[in-house]
């Protein structure tokens, strides 16, 4: 599946769109690795369980921290390899960063454009 057919755990990219305009939500994309050509990022705005994103050319997956597997998206086979050794490599590197990342996250990253003291145009 590519980046940008993928549907976030479910949730239609039109209604993610939607939340991100009106809200003004923003995530951070913290890049934490390469190997071979596959990049790794945590977002400072996901969810549990803890797990980093694996991005090849038009790529991603979702690799778990806890037990390495693969929680949504595709790549090809020989790079899902790679990106699981990558991380079971870099488990507490990674795994420090996510307890930390939500310390971040915590702050105040959304604001909500119903309190905004300007009129805005539609």
């Amino acid at each position: 599946m590519k980046v940008e057919e993928m549907h976030y755990f479910g949730i239609p990219i039109e209604i993610r769109n939607f939340y991100r305009d009106v809200f003004e939500v923003y995530e951070i994309r913290e890049r934490l690795g390469e190997e071979k050509g596959i990049k790794f990022y945590v977002y400072t705005s996901d969810h549990n369980p803890p797990h980093v994103h694996a991005i090849y050319d038009k790529y991603e997956i979702s690799i778990s921290l806890l037990d390495f597997k693969v929680l949504a998206g595709n790549i090809p086979n020989k790079n899902k390899n790679i990106a699981i050794k990558w991380v079971k490599e870099n488990k507490d590197k990674l795994l420090n960063y996510w307890d930390n990342k939500t310390i971040v996250s915590s702050t105040n990253l959304t604001k909500s454009m119903l309190d905004s003291k300007e009129l805005v145009e539609i």
